[in-house]
């Protein structure tokens, strides 16, 4: 990953900058927007500009800047007085927010990209991250701007069934949206590429860097999962599901269909509520009924309201019901089932929701790995998180914390299912449970 910087080198994370990229002159918006380490030298900022945008890395190029051109190492000449990449720090190029520079990349095809430097902030704003794109990267050696608009003429046109078949094998793929950023993908270039960088300057990567586990410096929630679950329908700025295609029986939308039907011909009752003086342990022994479970987390949404005990279907509720919003309508389950489903309907109340909020926050880092994973340390800490939610407790038949603890991992086993996203095992010995991606899991790309 950093074949151009083999030796470690220190990087400094006191300062961040978060910069705006877009490249000039493309048929369609292409735009990034990053945060990274303003003291970064710019061989680094090369690096993570090719990850956001997506290009590959091949070709040469070089900065435009105050100071001067500023070349990559590999143009070095005996003798030459430019600066060089690896001894420009961004900081001294963006001076202050709204000051531009340009990157080329690929001298032939000259792609040009715009710097921006938006905003300075310190290391409690947020680690290294990809914060938003806007539009596909071009293919690599497609002839720049104008060799890109032809490549998006022939593909939108077909005019010619040979140069588009052909088209199609130069490209990989059958089909090209140059809206569409790949998220996805630019995504793990970047984590990997975050990862690498902090594993070559000898030290450890930032939580935002880890995928596959959830170590004890990590387990505070991100503020932005906390605000985006404790607020699940005013900002959904904070967190991006992207649903491709919808299966026909994703459990918890089977479940809730003879309830939809009914909700169009009028209210129908709501799920009962659970008694505050139930204990957790009866709670968790007692059978589990999904259609009233899977009532309980529609009553989280604003897709039903309710009067004098019934529910009934809110304006957008009748727009989520038609079968072309199906994706919206499972977006705002799952956000209410894996955020907003309230501890009180399990036998307790409080006015802190984290106890919820630590479901997603495993799922999230369990989304972009497909190998079992062990949560004793996950457990562990939920040993630690409850007794604060405890002691907040309006009922004082709780008992104790061990059965609180149990039967959260049932609560979240049952919505598990219901989504079909997680699964977990070994179910009878909370501390050794394995958890891992369920069924579905891969529908959902989590991007904070």
């Amino acid at each position: 990953m950093l074949e151009r910087n083999a030796k470690p080198r220190p990087i400094a994370l006191s300062h961040f900058a978060t910069i705006l990229i877009s490249l000039e002159d493309a048929p369609v918006p292409i735009e990034r927007i990053i945060r990274i380490p303003a003291d970064f030298t710019l061989d680094f900022v090369h690096l993570f500009i090719q990850r956001a945008m997506g290009w590959e890395d091949a070709h040469l190029y070089q900065f435009n800047t105050p100071l001067g051109i500023i070349d990559c190492e590999q143009e070095r000449e005996e003798l030459s007085e430019s600066l060089f990449d690896h001894e420009v720090t961004l900081r001294e190029v963006l001076p202050e927010v709204g000051a531009c520079i340009h990157y080329e990349y690929d001298l032939g095809d000259s792609w040009v990209h715009m710097i921006q430097l938006l905003e300075y902030s310190d290391a409690d704003a947020g680690d290294t991250a990809l914060l938003s794109a806007t539009g596909r990267c071009p293919p690599e050696d497609s002839g720049g701007v104008g060799g890109y608009e032809y490549i998006l003429h022939v593909l939108d046109e077909k005019l010619d069934p040979n140069e588009l078949a052909d088209l199609h094998e130069w490209l990989g793929c059958k089909t090209w949206d140059a809206t569409d950023p790949q998220i996805a993908t630019l995504e793990e270039g970047f984590q990997n590429l975050i990862q690498a960088i902090y594993k070559n300057a000898g030290i450890a990567p930032p939580s935002s860097a880890i995928n596959n586990d959830i170590p004890a410096e990590d387990y505070d929630i991100p503020d932005t999962v906390y605000q985006f679950l404790a607020r699940p329908y005013d900002s959904p700025e904070f967190l991006e599901i992207e649903i491709p295609d919808i299966p026909p029986k994703v459990p918890i939308l089977h479940i809730l269909e003879p309830v939809f039907e009914a909700l169009r011909a009028g209210p129908i009752d709501r799920a009962p509520l659970l008694e505050r003086e139930t204990t957790p342990d009866d709670i968790g022994v007692a059978d589990l009924d999904y259609q009233v479970h899977a009532l309980g987390i529609l009553e989280c949404t604003d897709i039903v309201e309710i009067h004098d005990d019934q529910l009934a279907l809110t304006a957008r509720g009748r727009k989520l019901l038609e079968p072309k919003h199906r994706a919206e309508l499972l977006l705002a389950l799952v956000r209410s089932g894996l955020g907003a489903y309230n501890w009180a309907r399990f036998g307790g109340h409080s006015d802190i929701p984290a106890i919820q909020f630590t479901f997603p926050l495993v799922f999230w880092k369990l989304s972009q790995s497909e190998e079992w994973t062990q949560i004793t340390y996950f457990t562990d800490y939920l040993g630690e998180l409850i007794p604060d939610i405890y002691f907040e407790c309006q009922s004082p038949f709780m008992g104790p914390i061990s059965e609180l603890r149990d039967t959260w991992i049932l609560r979240m086993q049952a919505i598990s299912e219901l989504f079909g996203l997680v699964e977990l095992r070994g179910i009878d010995e909370t501390v050794h449970a394995d958890i891992r991606p369920g069924p579905h899991a891969n529908l959902f790309h989590w991007h904070l």
